[in-house]
């Protein structure tokens, strides 16, 4: 993963590609390090006790006004769109449990 990582970093900070190019980098590097996560062999049952096991501890909170910002959001029908770099599951868990899960928002 980490070569993964280094190799795709150098990509994003290059200068000299152009946007087009830097997409494509960046959703192969997407792509090689679902395909790792994959082959780990992570359950969303897992997920679900990470979270559970987090929130439990205290270490699992939105920030102070997320609730009341995507509520407003989601009564203006204003679009949300939340951008994760890894899996999207554990947001969408977590939404869910906080009664989030808006439907304004545009995918996840």
């Amino acid at each position: 993963m980490d070569v993964i990582i280094a190799h795709s970093f150098a990509v994003e900070i290059r200068g000299e590609i152009n946007e087009e190019q830097r997409a494509t980098y960046m959703n192969e590097w997407w792509q090689k390090a679902y395909e790792l996560l994959l082959k780990q062999g992570i359950h969303r049952s897992w997920l679900r006790s990470a979270i559970d096991s987090l929130r439990k501890a205290g270490m699992l909170e939105l920030r102070k006004g997320a609730h009341d910002m995507l509520h407003r959001l989601n009564e203006l029908n204003v679009p949300c769109l939340i951008f994760c770099a890894g899996i999207d599951e554990p947001i969408r868990m977590i939404l869910e449990d906080e009664g989030l899960l808006l439907p304004t928002f545009i995918s996840l």
